[in-house]
């Protein structure tokens, strides 16, 4: 059988299947672009995250609107109509659910059999296809936990909620510990649903900070939502009339938790790309994530890999930039190399959490030596919404960042400047001397900025840090 060849092969569906073959075609190479009928029939993440974020917003300014209750005239509902909020989500663009846009340059070729003749040379029915690179950019599915009882359709997914929220639930239980639970426990809460959080771990996020998720677990509470901490569900039954899941705690105590509806947010799992047996070859994580290197390569040569498929289970944004990079170095080895690391991440919880770079417990954990500089961040005078919040700087003892958090309104933003200081290896000093716009968010980072301290660098290491960063 003759091979039909291409110059990439793009495996997988979703945002960054599709930036990979936009981009591979801007490059002027030939792409085939290969798709698995069980995740072309998954849910939109993407619309998923777009209806949840859309929801958020709704939520925070109805709750802002709340604290001008009391005015002549103004008067909100504790509880939202179902009308009220399809409209204004219509207003916003994701009610109802928008088609998912599947079109892209390229030749798209759908089917459930595909066999790894080599690691770049697939056979898909009939036809033999072959490149000098292979992305896998396959999509994941939500992770469901093991739960007896638990029917098929029986509970929500952050992924499925355009397709499935028929009402606002007036009782709701979230399973997971994942920020997107967090996020979603408190917008219900907001709309006035009574919402209990089913919580695996001891607290609230925790890959981040202590000082921070301590801040969102307060917003969390205040909103109403019930959080059961280091609790795992066991079971899902049917008492007078109604759906109970049954959890159990770490020691043993179980309570029984009654609900209207169910929503499962525990992560992610690769998907059914990613398990096909012939990709066996691939070298994987604990949790069966692809492991590649700062190029996206995988074990196998001329394989490349990128977000979910590699666990990096992030904003569609970042999947672009990574499908952009990905494609790059497939095309054309030697490209700008991709640092996870300093890829900002954010909760959109109100307020945000947004960090970049290291955290406390991995410097601790490797001994490497560190200074912790911290500052408030405060809503301006005047302001009608925002909470308090903190900016949090971890520093070498030289003064140049390491990694950083922020908690509040503007955390989104003000990442970006703590992202930029760390991919350039800026001082602290760089930041602190920075002139700002007066009133300023932003005010908080120069603040501990200023608290450092830094020692005298000798001019032939700043020169070294500086040519290290462009370089590598």
């Amino acid at each position: 059988m003759d091979a039909d060849e291409f110059g990439l092969i793009v495996l997988g569906s979703g945002p960054g299947a599709r930036e990979a073959v936009r981009e591979a075609s801007r490059r002027g190479v030939r792409v085939a672009w290969v798709d698995h009928e069980a995740e072309a029939a998954l849910p939109d993440r993407a619309q998923g995250e777009r209806f949840g974020r859309a929801m958020a917003q709704v939520a925070t300014l109805l709750q802002r609107a709340r604290r001008l209750e009391g005015l002549e005239g103004l008067a909100l509902p504790s509880v939202i109509a179902w009308a009220s909020l399809q409209a204004l989500l219509a207003r916003l663009g994701v009610w109802p659910p928008p088609v998912a846009e599947l079109e892209a340059p390229g030749e798209r070729l759908l089917g459930a059999s595909l066999v790894w003749q080599e690691p770049t040379t697939l056979r898909l029915g009939e036809r033999l296809l072959r490149a000098p690179a292979l992305l896998l950019a396959g999509a994941t599915a939500p992770l469901v936990p093991a739960i007896e009882g638990l029917q098929p359709d029986g509970y929500l997914t952050p992924d499925n909620l355009p397709q499935r929220l028929e009402r606002l639930p007036r009782r709701l239980v979230v399973v997971g510990g994942s920020p997107v639970a967090s996020e979603l426990a408190q917008t219900f809460a907001r709309l006035g649903t009574r919402v209990v959080l089913v919580e695996p771990f001891s607290g609230l996020l925790p890959q981040e900070e202590p000082d921070a998720a301590a801040l969102l677990e307060q917003a969390l509470r205040d909103a109403g939502v019930d959080i059961r901490f280091a609790s795992k569900p066991v079971a899902v039954r049917h008492a007078e009339g109604e759906r109970v899941l049954a959890i159990s705690g770490l020691d043993g105590e179980r309570a029984a938790l009654p609900y209207d509806t169910l929503l499962i947010a525990c992560g992610r799992v690769p998907g059914a790309l990613a398990r096909q047996p012939e990709s066996g070859g691939l070298v994987r994580d604990a949790r069966g994530f692809i492991t590649v290197d700062e190029t996206f390569r995988t074990s196998l040569p001329g394989v490349y890999a990128l977000g979910e498929q590699i666990g990096h289970v992030s904003a569609t944004q970042a999947l672009l930039v990574q499908a952009q990079r990905a494609v790059a170095h497939a095309i054309q080895p030697g490209a700008a190399r991709f640092h996870s690391s300093l890829l900002p991440l954010v909760v959109f919880t109100d307020p945000p959490l947004a960090s970049v770079g290291r955290k406390e417990a991995e410097l601790v954990a490797t001994q490497t030596p560190y200074r912790v500089h911290q500052a408030p961040l405060m809503p301006p005078p005047g302001a009608l919404g925002g909470s308090p919040g903190l900016v949090r700087l971890l520093a070498s003892p030289e003064g140049h960042l390491l990694g950083a958090t922020v908690v509040g309104e503007p955390a989104a933003e003000l990442i970006q400047e703590l992202a930029l200081a760390l991919q350039e290896d800026l001082p602290l000093a760089s930041l602190g001397e920075l002139l700002r716009a007066e009133s300023s968010w932003s005010g908080a980072i120069a603040q501990a900025a200023q608290q450092a301290e830094p020692a005298p660098v000798p001019g032939w290491r700043a020169w070294w840090h500086r040519l290290r960063v462009r370089f590598r």
